[in-house]
């Protein structure tokens, strides 16, 4: 619990290719002085549902958070957990997706920053992120802002996949950004409660 970064990093680099990481019920806190988690194989992080609670790092003395997060492989899962954003004044991603084949399920998302500014959001895609899935997650935002994109594919070089079976709660839409109409026409959105696609 006191250093859960160096703890996780040391197992991510001792599993197989294919592996899973199991995450017992408790609460994570990584560190800010840690860089981030980084996924670069194909491998499996699952937790206990709700019981599994990782919160995003944050400098106490600066207020500067960093991504959960960072996938750079290919096929990497990611299951059964919370993850918590830090409440600062310019919040970033909680998780940068940069690869192919990412699965998101059964994931509770909640976000609580407060302010429009930052790249704030759950899943923030960039590259080549094609055969993505987000499915059976839900999401709760704790302010008012309609404008605020969620899951942001809007920088993608390509994207297209399944955003299936998640449940918002809190205020507003859940909203999903891809960069064209081509992006989007390649994705299959469903199941959704109260979702909100933007180009």
């Amino acid at each position: 619990s006191t250093n859960a970064s160096s703890v996780l990093k040391t197992a991510i680099n001792a599993v197989a290719q294919g592996g899973r990481i199991e995450l017992l019920d408790g609460t994570y806190n990584f560190q800010y002085s840690e860089t981030e988690i980084e996924l670069s194989k194909d491998i499996t992080i699952e937790g206990s549902g709700y019981r599994t609670t990782i919160h995003q790092p944050v400098d106490e003395g600066t207020g500067e958070a960093k991504a959960i997060f960072k996938i750079t492989g290919q096929n990497v899962k990611i299951k059964n957990i919370m993850l918590c954003d830090a409440v600062v004044i310019s919040s970033v991603p909680m998780i940068v997706q940069q690869s192919q084949g990412a699965i998101y399920d059964n994931i509770f998302f909640i976000f609580n920053a407060s302010e429009p500014e930052g790249s704030g959001c759950w899943i923030y895609g960039t590259g080549d992120c094609n055969f993505t899935r987000i499915q059976n997650c839900r999401v709760y935002k704790g302010f008012n802002d309609s404008s605020k994109i969620m899951f942001d594919f809007s920088k993608c070089t390509s994207f297209g996949g399944v955003i299936g079976g998640n449940i918002s709660s809190g205020y507003n839409a859940i909203s999903v950004a891809f960069a064209n109409e081509g992006q989007k026409n390649n994705t299959a959105v469903y199941g959704h409660s109260n979702i909100d696609i933007k180009t």
